[in-house]
Order: structure tokens, then sequence, then C-alpha cells
């Protein structure tokens, strides 16, 4: 919805500076204009946070779960592990380096937050889990990240 509606702010922009939507040159120049600016000012981090969190969110995947159960507590801790993802999925501050800032964040948090919750004979496998979880949302963030680039490149 966030998408949206900057994309009617951005149309707004656009047409006041033309005298007639009959006027094909300048409508299909606006278009042109809206196409390229569009995706990169606000809808590439949104888009990939989005996909993120849904494909986490519904995983079935033992990493991905445990990424999840971190995701969590991250966001408990308040203050900027909360508002930043606030921000970014609300449209306010959707910067692609703010979503990679807290993609790496969540990621130490959650090794941390794996190795602080493990009785003391699960430590071992806790400290190889940090890991492994961050090798396994990389591939899913990464992926992600390179598909809406690869949209973003089409349009």
């Amino acid at each position: 919805m966030m998408v949206a509606l900057k994309d009617v702010k951005c149309w707004a922009d656009l047409l006041e500076g033309i005298e007639s939507l009959d006027d094909e040159e300048a409508m299909a120049e606006a278009l042109n204009f809206f196409q390229k600016q569009r995706r990169p000012a606000h809808a590439l981090a949104i888009n990939i946070f989005a996909q993120c969190v849904k494909t986490v969110l519904f995983t079935k995947d033992r990493y991905l779960s445990k990424l999840r159960l971190g995701g969590y507590h991250y966001v408990l801790l308040g203050g900027e592990c909360l508002d930043g993802p606030l921000r970014i999925y609300g449209g306010l501050e959707p910067r692609p380096t703010l979503l990679l800032y807290h993609f790496l964040a969540l990621n130490l948090y959650t090794a941390y937050y794996l190795l602080k919750s493990a009785p003391w004979y699960a430590k071992p496998l806790a400290l190889l889990d940090g890991p492994l979880v961050f090798i396994r949302s990389s591939v899913m963030f990464f992926s992600l990240w390179l598909s809406e680039c690869k949209s973003v490149t089409k349009s």
C-alpha cells in the first residue's frame, strides 16, 4: 500500500508540469521517467523485505526457523532493532543499505541468541548453527535481491 501511495505522489509531481494529458510526447516522457525512478526510489527495499519476512514466517526449513526465532527476539530488543525494520516496511526510509544493515544485524543477533539460549551441553551445536543460519539466510536474501534487481533492469 505504501508503494502505491508513493507512486501516486510521484505521478502527481510528474503531471504537475504537463499542460495537457493529450500531449503524447510529454506523457511518454513522464512514463519513462516514472519507470526509471519508481523501483530504485522506494519499491526495491520494501519488496525484498516483504518477501524475506514472508519466506521466514512460512518456512519449514530448520535454519530459517531459527532465524525466525532470532528475529522475534531481535525485534523485542526495541530501539533501532524495531524502528529500523518498521521504517523500511512502512516506506518511511526504504534504503537498500538500511535493509542490508538490519539483515546482517539480525543474523549476528540470531547467532548470539542461539548460543546464549542453548544449554551447556548443546553449546557446540549452537556454535555451528550460527554460521549455518547465516549461510541459509544469505542464500534466501541475496537471491531475492538479485531477482528484484533483474526485474528493475527489465523495466
